[in-house]
């Protein structure tokens, strides 16, 4: 009897390796895309751009050369936009808004982000 128990604690202990294996696998899967960035020099730099956060898109990207490099990050100042290979094309924009301070006056505060172009035309007016 006592036999049987150990087989059924060690197939448990080996199914339970096996899981947090698999877990710690999908953690570790790769969020980067490829795609490139402009500089503010109107260079344009192949890589792979970190994707995993949409809502941290808008603030900041981190951005490799290639897959193994130490990424960096680039805020809407640093840089002219940038690009996805599904399409996608983000550039900074500056939004505008007035806040309260504390003496009761609207003071104008001005933030940069990454927004996504969502189309391009060429206006001809005849």
């Amino acid at each position: 009897m006592v036999g049987s128990y150990d087989v059924v604690m060690k197939n448990l202990f080996i199914t339970f390796c096996l899981l947090l294996l698999r877990t710690t696998y999908c953690f570790c899967i790769d969020l980067y895309e490829p795609g490139y960035i402009v500089t503010l020099e109107h260079d344009t730099i192949q890589g792979y751009i970190y994707v995993k956060d949409r809502d941290d898109i808008r603030t900041k990207i981190m951005f490799k050369h290639n897959e193994n490099d130490i990424p960096n990050t680039y805020y809407p100042e640093d840089i002219l936009g940038f690009k996805l290979n599904n399409g996608e094309l983000f550039r900074p924009v500056t939004y505008i808004h007035f806040e309260m301070n504390d003496i009761y006056e609207n003071e104008r505060v001005s933030e940069k982000y990454f927004a996504r172009v969502l189309f391009r035309c060429r206006l001809q007016i005849v």
